[in-house]
C-alpha cells in the first residue's frame, strides 16, 4: 500500500470514530428530551384531562354559595403565590448583597404569609367537609387510576432503557411517579372547572405555599427535579 493510500485509510478510520463519538454524545440527550416530552404529554392528555373532568362533575354537585367561595379563594391563593414569590426574590437579592442571615423582620413577614395561607386553606377545608361524600367518591376513582397511570408511565420509560439513552433518567422518572400523589382535597377543590388547560402542573401546582425560611437558602436543584418534567 502506498503512502498516500495509507494516509487516506487512516483518514477514513478517524472520520468513522468521530462519527461514532458524535452519535454516542448526542443520543442520550435526544433520548432525555424524548422521555420528558412523552411523560409531559401523558400527564397533559391523560391525567390532567381526567382530573379536570372529575372536577367539572363535582362542580355540578356543589351549592352556588360554595362555587362562589371557591372562585374567590382560587383568586386569593393565586395572588398569595404571586406576592410570595416576589417577596422571596426580593429577600434573596437583599441577602446576596448583604451576606447576612434572615432578619427578624423577614422572619415575621414569612410567618405572616404562612398564617394567611393557612387561613385560606382552612376555608377550603370547610367546603371539603360539607361535601365529604362526593369528594370521597372522587378520591376513590382517582386512586383507582393511579396504578394504571404508573403502569403506562413505566411502559413509556422502558422504551428509553438499553437503547443508548440514559437509563438512569428513566429509573428516576419512575421513582418520581411512584412517590407522586395526584390527590389532595384542597388542591382538587381549587381546580378551575372552567379551565381549558389540562397541563398537570397548572391544574395541581407543586408547593402552592412555600412560606418557610428554608426556601430562602441558596441550594442547588436536586438532580431528580432537573431530570423529570412532570
Amino acid at each position: 500500500m502506498s503512502g498516500k493510500h495509507l494516509i487516506f485509510v487512516i483518514f477514513l478510520i478517524l472520520q468513522g470514530q468521530m462519527g461514532v463519538r458524535a452519535q454516542t454524545g448526542t443520543r442520550p440527550r435526544q433520548d432525555q428530551q424524548g422521555l420528558r416530552q412523552e411523560l409531559a404529554q401523558y400527564h397533559q392528555q391523560t391525567i390532567g384531562t381526567f382530573l379536570l373532568a372529575k372536577r367539572r362533575e363535582l362542580d355540578r354537585q356543589l351549592s352556588a354559595a360554595d362555587r362562589r367561595t371557591l372562585a374567590q379563594l382560587r383568586e386569593e391563593v393565586a395572588n398569595h403565590r404571586t406576592q410570595q414569590l416576589a417577596y422571596f426574590q426580593k429577600v434573596r437579592e437583599e441577602r446576596k448583597a448583604s451576606r447576612q442571615p434572615l432578619s427578624e423582620a423577614h422572619k415575621a413577614e414569612i410567618k405572616a404569609q404562612h398564617a394567611h395561607y393557612q387561613q385560606l386553606m382552612g376555608q377550603v377545608t370547610l367546603i371539603a367537609n360539607r361535601n365529604q361524600k362526593a369528594l370521597t367518591a372522587v378520591a376513590t376513582q382517582v386512586k383507582a387510576q393511579q396504578e394504571k397511570w404508573y403502569a403506562d408511565l413505566q411502559a413509556i420509560a422502558s422504551r428509553y432503557r438499553g437503547t443508548g439513552g440514559d437509563s438512569t433518567l428513566a429509573k428516576r422518572a419512575l421513582v418520581h411517579e411512584r412517590r407522586r400523589s395526584y390527590w389532595s382535597l384542597t388542591r382538587f377543590l381549587l381546580l378551575d372547572p372552567n379551565s381549558t388547560e389540562t397541563y398537570l402542573e397548572e391544574l395541581v401546582p407543586k408547593g402552592t405555599d412555600e412560606t418557610n425560611s428554608g426556601n430562602l437558602q441558596e441550594r442547588p436543584t436536586p438532580v431528580a427535579a432537573q431530570s423529570v418534567v412532570a
